[in-house]
């Protein structure tokens, strides 16, 4: 793993650094561009305009649950990749603790070596509707480009959002869901979606553009409909938010 990899310091403005490293020529550098150029996951792009106040609003939603609840804000990132985007949301979020879930086994272990002293949990798993097992497929669109696909056989256990919910349920409280997961959001809004109401924010990138004729997108927006939720499209990604944060 080590052989061959590069590696690129991000500094924020609070003056914290992080290394990270990544496979030079690969979808890693589009990844990076994505994540620390375009800023894709940052919640300043959900306020168009001066008096909407949308990031500023979650955040002091924030505050009153650490306050509420005495628990932390958990933040899940299914579909991990190389950990840049769990990199991005614990220097935007330093209170909270990110669950980095990547199915790859190249791509996991460079997440970890990324993620190494952060605070995060790395998970080599699917997200799915349901437990069992995944298969992994390559599509030919690179590391970032991996699609799973349930499968009795398949190489890695899948697991659900509830789950993890539960597991963590004691000490942290559900804040951000960013789900990436190359067409797989068909099955995992497909069944066993009560966490939705209960994630605050839920940052998913859809792909009917990807894989035409699908619907991969049917499940989530058939879930999203009825709920008190609005649904704002800052570039690739769509914002499902909580109307009460």
């Amino acid at each position: 793993m080590t052989a061959g990899l590069r590696s690129v310091t991000i500094k924020w403005t609070s003056g914290a650094t992080r290394t990270i490293h990544y496979r030079p020529g690969t979808s890693d550098e589009g990844v990076l561009h994505e994540v620390f150029t375009q800023a894709a996951y940052d919640l300043r792009r959900l306020d168009r305009k001066p008096p909407q106040h949308r990031r500023a609003d979650i955040l002091s939603f924030l505050e009153r649950e650490q306050a509420r609840t005495g628990k932390r804000p958990l933040i899940v990132d299914a579909g991990a990749n190389i950990g840049a985007t769990s990199i991005f949301f614990l220097s935007e979020f330093p209170t909270c603790r990110v669950v980095a879930i990547e199915p790859d086994g190249a791509n996991f272990e460079l997440m970890r070596r990324n993620l190494e002293g952060a605070d995060a949990d790395c998970m080599r798993a699917a997200v799915a509707s349901r437990p069992g097992r995944a298969r992994i497929v390559d599509p030919g669109e690179g590391n970032w480009g991996l699609r799973t696909e349930i499968s009795d056989h398949g190489a890695v256990a899948c697991v659900t959002m509830s789950d993890i919910l539960q597991y963590y349920a004691a000490t942290h409280f559900p804040f951000i869901a960013k789900i990436d997961i190359e067409g797989a959001e068909a099955d995992l809004f497909s069944a066993n979606v009560e966490w939705v109401e209960r994630m605050p924010i839920i940052a998913v990138e859809l792909h009917d553009w990807l894989i035409p004729r699908a619907a991969t997108s049917r499940a989530f927006l058939r879930c999203v409909s009825a709920l008190d939720r609005d649904f704002i499209n800052v570039g690739d990604t769509t914002y499902s938010i909580r109307n009460d944060c």
